[in-house]
């Protein structure tokens, strides 16, 4: 998947880079050397990260190691993508889905996944190995017995018990106990509706 990076979306990426350093490292002289020396990085290499170069490798590697959200840090509300690329999902607001690629796409329809995930986004799921490790991953489900309608959140697993919780910590959703059959997906990418 390509994302497209605009100045905008850039600049709020940084700044969401920035203010991990400084919860994790605090806003002092040496704090940028701190975090580059944490990543494993050159200093000014980070520091560029930081100020006004951000790329995909950078950010996924940023988000496991101060396990912070990869859709947050892309400061996905704004969409992951501006123009088509191969595989880009192209959505009309009136008519849903025009092309999916090899991705499906839901819209989310609750404030559950919020801030991570908003009301209202549509969300690209690509499909999960049958063994893959289920604990703390952001996915796609139909919750029983409703099979028609897609929920998306974070799963939390105890044995062989599977349990799908929300990450808004102001919404008062239960937790839903489901199967590895209901699960339709890993959600991966967020996505916005152009409106032209």
């Amino acid at each position: 998947m390509a994302w497209i990076i605009n100045q905008k979306r850039k600049k709020e990426i940084c700044n969401r880079v920035r203010q991990i350093r400084i919860e994790r490292f605090g806003d002092n002289r040496g704090a940028q050397k701190d975090m580059a020396r944490a990543l494993g990085l050159a200093y000014t290499s980070y520091r560029g990260y930081e100020e006004n170069r951000v790329n995909d490798d950078f950010l996924r590697m940023f988000s496991k190691k101060f396990n912070v959200p990869f859709l947050w840090l892309m400061a996905a509300e704004t969409g992951p993508t501006t123009k088509v690329t191969p595989s880009t999902v192209i959505i009309d607001p009136e008519k849903g889905v025009i092309d999916t690629g090899r991705y499906r796409v839901v819209q989310v329809e609750d404030d559950a996944m919020h801030p991570i995930i908003r009301r209202g986004a549509w969300v690209g799921v690509t499909p999960m190995k049958p063994n893959e490790e289920l604990q703390g991953r952001l996915v796609a489900f139909h919750p029983p017995p409703k099979k028609d309608k897609i929920l998306v959140r974070r799963l939390v697993t105890h044995g062989r018990t599977i349990m799908a919780i929300a990450d808004n910590p102001t919404a008062s959703h239960e937790p839903i106990n489901i199967h590895k059959s209901d699960i339709v997906g890993e959600a991966m990418w967020q996505f916005s509706c152009l409106k032209t």
